[in-house]
């Protein structure tokens, strides 16, 4: 059915909307607060510590430095929501950190308005979208499906799109879904019609899923092919968009990004691999949607039924593959719960809407079966959301953390290089301070992972010999330019307490701040992030049996003393004497965008075994190496690209006059 007016025209279902906007701003208000949650082991401040970047740095084809020894800022994350929330600082003065969970807070009240404006869209039917608008705001039928995630419940029994955005940091995730069933009705809207000003729509609602968040994409791309499934007349159009909205996107969305965060995906995904007991599941899921879409072909059933049902039994095989079975279908499936639960909605209240349709009595009773039925098991879920009050939701503020005073001290001490934290304050550090760590929060965007690799062998003391975890962890941190570490003992309230033999780190130097007996931080013997070496200093591989010499040479007290001095993230300049016949090894990761002079001429950049930059500079008594990122070559033909797409998508709709013109084609 196509739906000629729109929901806004319609003074009840724009009345209901904002209400159900309003019960979830009143429900869910603590999301709001900068205050901390009590859940630690979220990664949420992490995204907000990208914010804060961006805030800052707004250049999106400049460096950060803070995080993994340096990444292009274009590899720190999809920018939608960074941007948004930088944004949002930009204009109110708000604290980066507050604004970014403002406006996934924000999203997370909207998930319920525009799944009941999706459901109207689809359906035409006022009162069974905002219904459905009603139940999803206060709570979750998965609980009662999957006894894994009822076991997860934790502290709140809060709708499970809102418990993972406080558990575990979902934000992006959280905001994605909010955004899924608006794109999928500018989808199904301009299939139905012609010209180009419907198709450049439907080219920027592709657009926005990978700029907003890969797990959005990837839903978005397995909803796009169910959708074809449940009408095969709008392929060529759907694919069209496709097509489009990559080069309205592309000038992010470059083939070295896309490569880059795809072929990291998996192994950040718990080192994710199709196994031969995957495909049967693929098998499967492939048979029940073509036995289902022949059934439904038979029995002349609605788009939306069809639609709904086929991508609600899509994402229960994901999703419910790991719940269930314990299975990855693909990478991260348990994440995807968050979509077959709006499409679990969606199909169920389709179905409801058929049976209260129907003539025959039964198929009425039948539905007062399903509601009380739902009634009643989601009882308790609805009575807490009714009566919780917002200061049950346990928030504190930041101070009163170990994280913070840690953090704090850190940034008391104005590091001259990089500081190893674990655990929590990790994803906490970024977002309180513009401190360099040796980890970070997005590792899928990295083309070396280097930082990652020694992040972990210092934690667990991977592939090390009894004995020498500490003379390993030296080398590797020496290696990679860390002045402090953080550890954490077994008493500790850091919540992951992460590091297997914390003793080890008495070894690598003196406590200097120790706020209780489990926490403390080392001073690491540094000198400097730049060192003079020899070319046969420099090391054969990334393994620790070959940091040996190179060590060495970083730690030799009789080599010049070379100092570093940042301009800004993407700018910094080396000063000291630099010997014939000698390099220079600085621990910042390389990348095609860098580029070196010495005193005003270019000198030879490179990456060594490690990914980090070696200089070969000419002999001098007193000279400056300046080394500024401006970008890749790629970066600027994709933006040149996606810039001429923009312009002639916008002259072509503004020159058609198919947009007053333009036909509906029916759709069944």
């Amino acid at each position: 059915m196509d739906i000629v007016a729109t929901p806004f025209k319609h003074k009840f279902f724009a009345a209901g909307l904002i209400g159900l906007f309003a019960l979830n701003l009143y429900l869910y208000g603590p999301l709001f607060s900068p205050q901390q949650r009590p859940y630690k082991g979220s990664i949420a401040s992490g995204y907000a510590g990208i914010t804060r970047f961006i805030a800052e740095h707004p250049n999106p084809w400049g460096w950060n430095p803070q995080q993994y020894a340096g990444q292009p800022t274009q590899f720190t994350y999809p920018p939608a929501l960074p941007y948004t929330a930088a944004a949002l600082h930009w204009v109110t003065g708000m604290d980066p950190f507050h604004a970014y969970r403002s406006v996934i807070s924000t999203f997370a009240c909207l998930g319920p308005v525009a799944l009941a404006f999706a459901f109207f869209y689809f359906t035409g039917s006022a009162g069974w979208a905002l219904l459905l608008g009603l139940c999803y705001s206060i709570g979750s039928p998965v609980y009662g499906l999957f006894e894994k995630i009822d076991r997860d419940r934790g502290l709140y029994y809060l709708p499970w799109r809102i418990l993972v955005l406080m558990k575990y940091g979902e934000g992006p995730h959280t905001s994605g879904v909010t955004l899924l069933p608006l794109i999928l009705v500018v989808l199904r809207w301009g299939v139905a019609r012609t010209g180009m000003p419907a198709l450049f729509a439907m080219a920027v609602a592709f657009a926005i899923a990978p700029l907003m968040n890969w797990l959005l994409a990837f839903g978005l791309a397995i909803t796009v092919l169910v959708m074809m499934i449940s009408d095969l007349r709008s392929s060529f159009r759907l694919v069209t968009a496709g097509v489009l909205g990559y080069g309205l996107s592309c000038f992010w969305l470059t083939p070295e990004y896309v490569q880059t965060t795809l072929f990291n995906w998996p192994k950040d995904a718990y080192g994710y691999q199709v196994e031969q007991n995957h495909w049967p599941l693929y098998g499967g899921l492939i048979a029940a949607l073509a036995i289902l879409t022949y059934l439904f072909r038979r029995y002349g059933a609605s788009w939306e039924l069809r639609f709904t049902t086929l991508a609600a039994v899509t994402f229960l095989w994901i999703a419910g593959g790991f719940y269930l079975y314990n299975l990855d279908i693909i990478p991260e499936s348990r994440r995807y719960i968050l979509e077959f639960e709006i499409f679990l909605f969606l199909a169920a209240f389709a179905w409801l809407r058929l049976a209260f349709q129907s003539k025959e009595g039964v198929d009425k009773f039948c539905g007062v079966l399903v509601i009380a039925a739902i009634l009643f098991s989601g009882k308790t879920q609805m009575n807490q959301s009714l009566t919780r009050k917002w200061s049950d939701w346990g928030m504190v503020d930041r101070e009163e953390t170990l994280e913070y005073r840690l953090a704090q001290w850190l940034q008391d001490q104005k590091p001259q290089a990089r500081v190893f934290v674990s655990g929590g304050l990790r994803f906490r550090l970024n977002a309180w301070f513009s401190l360099h760590q040796v980890s970070g929060t997005f590792e899928s965007g990295l083309r070396n992972r280097i930082a990652v690799d020694y992040f972990y062998q210092v934690r667990t003391d991977a592939n090390s010999k009894p004995g020498e975890e500490a003379e390993d962890a030296i080398r590797q941190l020496t290696a990679i330019g860390a002045e402090y570490v953080v550890v954490h003992d077994a008493g500790s309230e850091e919540y992951y307490r992460d590091i297997k033999s914390p003793a080890k780190f008495a070894a690598l130097g003196p406590v200097v701040f120790a706020p209780t007996p489990f926490d403390r931080i080392h001073k690491l013997p540094f000198r400097s992030l730049a060192h003079v070496v020899n070319p046969d200093e420099l090391p054969k591989s990334k393994f620790k049996e070959d940091l040996r010499r190179f060590h060495m040479a970083l730690s030799d007290p009789g080599r010049p003393f070379l100092a570093v001095q940042q301009g800004h993230p993407g700018l910094w300049k080396i000063q000291g004497a630099f010997p014939d016949g000698k390099l220079v090894a600085f621990s910042m990761n390389w990348d095609p965008g860098w580029k070196a002079t010495q005193d005003g001429q270019a000198i030879e950049l490179s990456a060594n075994k490690l990914g980090l930059m070696t200089l070969k500079p000419k002999a001098s008594s007193a000279s400056t190496i300046q080394l500024e990122y401006t970008g890749t070559q790629q970066q600027k033909i994709f933006a040149a690209i996606s810039a001429c797409v923009w312009i002639v998508s916008i002259g072509l709709c503004i020159r058609s006059r198919s947009w007053r013109a333009s036909t509906s084609t029916p759709l069944s």
